[in-house]
């Protein structure tokens, strides 16, 4: 692996150099401002900028799929379609150059001491225990070791510090975040949010409605297709008013594609849908038949944070037929362990736009981080292992 430091008068203008002289898989290690050294006639702050790429003692990963059809149907996911496993997923997955320019140096610190990293990561071996002990999917750990296996290598010589970046910034890189929500110039969009019941939506349609309307001044129509909880539809109703938004409603296909032509004004229409079971394929087949066909519409899928890996992998597949758009995940206040986001984002390779960490409206609400999720895979398996050894003790 090469190394080498830019210097920049600011992180975007570093990031540029490094792209232009290392490419776009180079792998950011390190970041830091360094203060101006008048002796030697520099007047302003500088950034620097540590960066590595890989010059080819490993091969690059295949652009082929990694698992096959029948591995991934009993993943519960498309093949096709979705997926980092996917030849286009892999071709357009983040890079870390790509995933840090779309981040401020100010990327939050991982949550856990770099003296315990190589305590518990001595050897490539070790990651496999890990990525097992934190319920990683099964298919998907080999991959993983192949992925990381290069920056955890003796014969890079890499710092514990190093190799601890360059680890958690592949891993982030594997899951694809999207950029926060924004509307075209003169333009509309029209999302739907679907999903099981109870997981949030209604409550998250209200905080996007009020980040958009409020923070962004951007005109939102809001319309609820749920017909069998009165409940949701009144909820909502309580949050349009409160926000002074106008707030329609719909039961057939048609009602929902004139509540839109009557929001043509609107900058940002979003679709609360019925909540129901990932089993009840009927209510899924209804919602769909009402969202299908309809001009520019997104559909998003909420899961909540709590949601077992093989129960989120059964959500996405029996939602697929909707066309799903991208993801929300949903609940994070209610579980400290996030492997089911890790594992769905991978499997899906759907776009993940928000975390909600609550039911307040509207502050409950962030965009999605993919620093975040492993950050939380790591803090579980070290918290398990001490407490482990403390009862040995």
């Amino acid at each position: 692996m090469i190394f080498k430091t830019f210097e920049a008068d600011s992180f975007e203008k570093g990031l540029k150099l490094v792209k232009k002289e290392m490419g776009p898989d180079a792998i950011i290690v390190s970041t830091r401002t360094k203060k101006p050294n008048i002796l030697k006639g520099s007047f302003s702050k500088k950034i620097e900028i540590v960066a590595a790429y890989d010059d080819g003692i490993y091969s690059s990963p295949t652009s082929s799929p990694l698992l096959n059809k029948s591995d991934l149907s009993s993943a519960k996911t498309t093949g096709k379609e979705y997926g980092y496993f996917n030849k286009e997923r892999r071709k357009h997955s983040y890079s870390f150059v790509n995933h840090f320019s779309k981040r401020n140096s100010s990327e939050e610190d991982e949550n856990f001491l770099t003296p315990l990293f190589d305590s518990y990561f001595k050897n490539i071996g070790d990651f496999e225990k890990f990525f097992k002990t934190v319920g990683i999917y099964e298919d998907i750990i080999g991959i993983l070791i192949s992925e990381i296996s290069p920056y955890t290598s003796r014969n890079y010589n890499l710092s514990t510090e190093l190799k601890q970046k360059a680890v958690l910034n592949k891993l982030s890189s594997l899951i694809n975040v999207s950029s926060p929500l924004t509307i075209p110039e003169n333009g509309q969009r029209i999302i739907a949010l679907t999903g099981p019941t109870g997981v949030g939506k209604t409550t998250t349609i209200a905080k996007i409605a009020a980040e958009m309307h409020f923070l962004k001044g951007k005109k939102v129509g809001l319309v609820s297709i749920d017909s069998y909880r009165i409940a949701a539809t009144k909820q909502l109703k309580t949050y349009a008013d409160i926000m002074d938004l106008e707030l329609k409603t719909a039961e057939t296909k048609r009602e929902l594609q004139k509540a839109i032509k009557s929001f043509s004004d609107k900058e940002l229409v979003l679709i609360d849908t019925a909540g129901h079971s990932h089993k009840n394929t009927e209510r899924i087949k209804e919602i769909n038949e009402m969202l299908k066909n309809i001009l520019n519409i997104e559909t998003w899928l909420l899961i909540a944070a709590s949601t077992k890996t093989e129960d989120a992998l059964n959500i996405v597949n029996e939602h697929l037929a909707i066309g799903l758009s991208g993801m929300i995940y949903t609940k994070l206040d209610e579980t400290s362990s996030y492997e089911t986001l890790f594992n769905t984002s991978l499997v899906s390779g759907l776009p993940v736009f928000y975390f909600t960490t609550g039911q307040e409206v509207p502050q409950d609400i962030e965009e999605a981080s993919a620093k975040k999720i492993v950050n939380s895979l790591f803090n579980k398996f070290i918290n398990n292992n001490f407490n482990y050894k403390t009862l040995e003790n």
